[in-house]
């Protein structure tokens, strides 16, 4: 296995250095009714990325004629280069430089050392 991991690690980095871009992660603390506020015992993080848009096509329920379609909003992370992102949680804010903004939906396990993070606007 050992050799596999240094593997992963080697086109992780290889793959930031082509395609990641800047961004901040902006810890919040969530109530089940309440607004987000800023997560004081978390600090902000800066990372690099890779964003992605990925087509969405699902059938909604058991009735194949109701189909969503749309984009899912996608950020790959090296949790090895940042082991603070590992700890990214939902609700969690995520910023770039050129002032766009979203919020974690969802955190997935992409590989050995990449967390995929699942992004929704607003």
């Amino acid at each position: 296995m050992a050799l596999f991991d240094r593997l992963d690690r080697m086109v992780s980095r290889t793959t930031d250095r082509a395609f990641a871009h800047a961004y901040v992660l902006k810890p919040a603390l969530r109530s089940p009714n309440g607004r987000p506020v800023a997560d004081p015992d978390r600090p902000e993080v800066s990372f690099c990325g890779i964003f992605d848009e990925r087509p969405v096509d699902d059938v909604l329920g058991k009735f194949a004629h109701a189909k969503v379609e749309g984009v899912r909003l996608e950020l790959s992370v090296d949790t090895e280069r940042y082991p603070a992102l590992a700890g990214a949680k939902q609700g969690d804010r995520i910023e770039s430089p050129t002032g766009d903004s979203w919020e974690i939906a969802s955190v997935k396990n992409d590989g050995d050392s990449r967390k995929v993070l699942v992004l929704v606007t607003g």
